[in-house]
C-alpha cells in the first residue's frame, strides 16, 4: 500500500515486430525515440506532472517533500505511483514510427491540436485543431520542462498514439502505450488497506441504532461463529460472515475528502463502528455513516506494533472516504440478521 520513494523506471523494452512504413528517406523508416535524452536519472528526478484538456478541469501532481506523490486537485491526496511509473516509462521508450502532418489544418485529425491555445470559435475550433482531443503532458525536473501533446491512437500499430512537441510543428506516429487519464480522480491512490479475510481473529460491530454490539470470531473449520451464541446451528448460513469479513480486503474508496478544514466531512454521533482484529496484532477499527441513500462516508483508524499500523496511523487518520454501498451493506448488520427467525422454521 505504501507508495514507492521514487519512482524507478525500468531498462527500455525492445520493440519487436513492428512494421516500417516505406515512405520517406531511410532515416525516417528507422525507430526513433522519441525522447532520445531521456536517462533513468532523469526520470527519477522529475517532481512535478500536469495534464490538460480542453473541457477538463487540469491536474496537477506533485512529488511531495515525504517522497510521496500526490493529486493537488483531491486535497493532496496519494496518487497512484504505478500508473505515474508506467506513463512515464512508456514516455522512456517511445518510439517514432511514422513522420506525420506538419500542417496544423490537419492537425485535427489526429488529436495534436494546442489544447492550452487561445479560444476560437467552436466551428473553426472542431474543424481546425482537434483540441478538444488533445492532451498535453507536462513533465518537470528540477532543471528542465518536456511537454507532449498526445492525440488519437491508431489501428496501424499495437498500442500506437499520434503525439506533437508544442514547440514542433511535425507529429509522429509512435509505438508506446500511454496510460493517461484526464480526469484526477483517475490518479487516485484508491486502496485503503488490504487485510486478508484469513488473517482476521475477531470482528466486533457496533450498529448505528439501539441494537447491541456483537463479535464474530474465527471457529471450527476456519469459519467465523457469533460470540455467546450456544449452538451455531441457529445461524441462517454458517457461511454469512464472509461478506463482513471480506470488507478490509483490497479496501477501496470512491471519493475521498479532508477530515479538517472549509471541505472537511466529519461522521455524526450515530454511526457504525467495526473493529478488525488480525492474528498479528493489528486492528483496524472502521467508522461508517449512510448520508443518502447513494452517498455512504467511512473513516479508519489503526492500532497495533507492527509496520503495517504504524504506516496506517500516519495515513488514515486525514481522510474521510466515500464507501461503496456494497461495502456499507456488509457492514450494516445486527446480531439478529444472522440468526433464523420463524420464517426459516421449515416446519
Amino acid at each position: 500500500m505504501k507508495a514507492p520513494l521514487a519512482i524507478v523506471v525500468a531498462t527500455v523494452f525492445a520493440v519487436a515486430g513492428v512494421a516500417v512504413w516505406l515512405v520517406g528517406s531511410q532515416e525516417e523508416k528507422e525507430a526513433q525515440l522519441l525522447f532520445p535524452e531521456l536517462t533513468i536519472e532523469t526520470l527519477n528526478a522529475v517532481r512535478q506532472i500536469e495534464i490538460v484538456q480542453r473541457g477538463n478541469p487540469p491536474i496537477n501532481m506533485y512529488l511531495a517533500s515525504d517522497e510521496v506523490w500526490r493529486v493537488a486537485e483531491h486535497y493532496d491526496h496519494p496518487a497512484d505511483t504505478a500508473m505515474i511509473r508506467e506513463m512515464l516509462t512508456a514516455l522512456n521508450s517511445a518510439e517514432k514510427i511514422e513522420r506525420k502532418t506538419s500542417q496544423p489544418e490537419y492537425y485535427a485529425m489526429l488529436g495534436v491540436g494546442d489544447p492550452t491555445a487561445e479560444e476560437v470559435g467552436e466551428e473553426e475550433e472542431d474543424e481546425n485543431d482537434g483540441r478538444n482531443e488533445s492532451k498535453l503532458f507536462t513533465f518537470k525536473t528540477p532543471d528542465e520542462t518536456r511537454r507532449l501533446i498526445i492525440g488519437k491512437s491508431s489501428d496501424q500499430v499495437k498500442n500506437g498514439h499520434y503525439v506533437r512537441k508544442p514547440e514542433e510543428a511535425e507529429s509522429w506516429l509512435i509505438s508506446a502505450r500511454l496510460p493517461l487519464r484526464t480526469r484526477a480522480s483517475g490518479w487516485l491512490d484508491r486502496q485503503v488497506v488490504d487485510i486478508e479475510p484469513d488473517s482476521l481473529s475477531t470482528i466486533t460491530i457496533t450498529p448505528a441504532g439501539d441494537s447491541e454490539p456483537f463479535t464474530i470470531a474465527r471457529g471450527g473449520h476456519g469459519l467465523f461463529e457469533l460470540v455467546g451464541l450456544e449452538k451455531q446451528s441457529e445461524m441462517k448460513n454458517p457461511f454469512g460472515f464472509r461478506g463482513v469479513a471480506s470488507v478490509t480486503e483490497r479496501l477501496r474508496f470512491r471519493g475521498v475528502f479532508p477530515r479538517e478544514g472549509e471541505t472537511a466531512v466529519q461522521l455524526p454521533d450515530q454511526h457504525i463502528t467495526a473493529v478488525f482484529q488480525t492474528t498479528d496484532g493489528l486492528a483496524v477499527t472502521i467508522r461508517a455513516y449512510k448520508a443518502s441513500e447513494h452517498t455512504m462516508y467511512f473513516q479508519l483508524e489503526a492500532d497495533g506494533d507492527n509496520e503495517q499500523a504504524r504506516e496506517l496511523r500516519q495515513r488514515l487518520p486525514k481522510w474521510t472516504y466515500e464507501i461503496a454501498s456494497l461495502i456499507y451493506n456488509n457492514l450494516d448488520k445486527t446480531r439478529d440478521s444472522f440468526l433464523k427467525d420463524e420464517s426459516d422454521d421449515p416446519s
